[in-house]
């Protein structure tokens, strides 16, 4: 399966230029099964993952481009997230996942012991939630729950962007 990682950045971080984008070793080594890094796409050649991204989430959790030239340097095309939007798609995913999960805890009452295995494969699979990954600038590759996190305590105010796309397989 491929899937992306979505470079992410604050204005702030991206107009004093204090923001990184991963390499693949970062990639394999944060994502657990991932066997794979292809091309870490920036500028206009994210567009189509963009989409991808408005597929999954929602159309409205993206409010357009941006284009940034930091210091006079390279430019950096940014496309904004519309926060409170993506919260509120992140919250129907897990709404959804945990009610798989529910579903299957409620399966393993009277599960043998091979199928309360088989369950918890399954719960493991559901909450590895889609394919896609974050990368924030404090370095790490992150989950949906996790960024949900710091969309609310860290970024609650600040305008966030995707700036780059990496592609790797599992």
């Amino acid at each position: 399966m491929h899937s992306r990682v979505f470079v992410l950045a604050t204005k702030e971080e991206i107009l004093s230029g204090d923001y990184q984008i991963p390499d693949s070793e970062d990639v394999l080594s944060a994502i657990r099964y991932a066997d794979y890094v292809g091309d870490i796409s920036t500028g206009e050649k994210i567009k189509e993952d963009i989409d991808w991204f408005k597929v999954i989430y929602g159309q409205k959790t993206i409010n357009g481009k941006v284009v940034f030239t930091p210091g006079g340097g390279d430019r950096v095309v940014g496309y904004k997230i519309n926060v409170e939007a993506f919260k509120k798609a992140l919250e129907k995913i897990f709404d959804e996942v945990l009610e798989k999960v529910r579903e299957d805890l409620e399966k393993s009452k009277n599960a043998s012991g091979l199928d309360k295995s088989l369950i918890i494969d399954s719960i493991h699979y559901t909450t590895e939630c889609g394919g896609f990954y974050f990368f924030t600038s404090d370095n790490s590759i992150i989950n949906e729950t996790f960024l949900y996190y710091i969309l609310e305590r860290d970024w609650k105010d600040k305008d966030v962007y995707i700036i780059a796309t990496i592609d790797y397989h599992m």
